[in-house]
């Protein structure tokens, strides 16, 4: 596993957030039904739920069409349909730019013993982006932002990212703002 600092560019940085803005969840990878995203559209849900402004940026696609329909009918069942917006897939530049208009990103890895043996590239890349990031409980993610004190590692679950996220939307920006440039030293 690699990331090329170089490719991504400074660190984001962004203003202060205003109180009632649309807080951005990005996403960055493959949405194949056995990465269990799901559980983003549910966080989402739960999110909007509790009246925070909230809409999921997923960037990438799936080898099946029926994977990603699974993520639309669900985020349509669920009632946040309007706040899901997916991608397809992108060329890489593109991606990251995309990926750069989040406010957090999300790293969710399911554990299974294919996956728990696996480089979580994209975390590296949130954190070489200076976004913070939300992250589930895997071996080398766990470890990661132990190290680097750039995210939050929960467990595997639409309520435990939920909560992450809401932990770190009421930040203050200056503590945002450092969490994403302990993320950019590490990487």
């Amino acid at each position: 596993m690699g990331v090329d600092l170089a490719s991504l560019g400074e660190p984001v940085r962004r203003p202060a957030r205003r109180e009632g803005s649309t807080l951005t969840l990005g996403y960055l990878g493959t949405l194949d039904a056995g990465r269990r995203l799901g559980v983003l559209i549910e966080m989402l849900a739960d999110l909007r739920s509790s009246g925070m402004q909230t809409r999921l940026l997923l960037i990438g696609d799936s080898s099946s069409p029926r994977d990603r329909q699974a993520l639309l009918t669900q985020a349509r069942d669920l009632g946040v349909a309007e706040h899901l917006e997916i991608t397809g897939m992108l060329p890489r530049q593109e991606a990251m730019a995309r990926m750069r208009d989040a406010d957090i990103g999300l790293s969710p890895i399911f554990r299974s013993p294919i996956l728990d043996v696996g480089s979580p590239t994209k975390l590296v890349e949130y954190l070489a982006m200076g976004l913070p990031v939300v992250a589930n409980h895997h071996p080398e993610q766990r470890a990661i932002l132990d190290a680097c004190r750039a995210g939050v590692c929960v467990p595997w679950g639409a309520r435990h990212f939920a909560r992450a996220v809401r932990w770190l939307a009421q930040l203050p920006p200056a503590r945002i703002a450092a969490m994403g440039m302990e993320g950019r030293r590490w990487a």
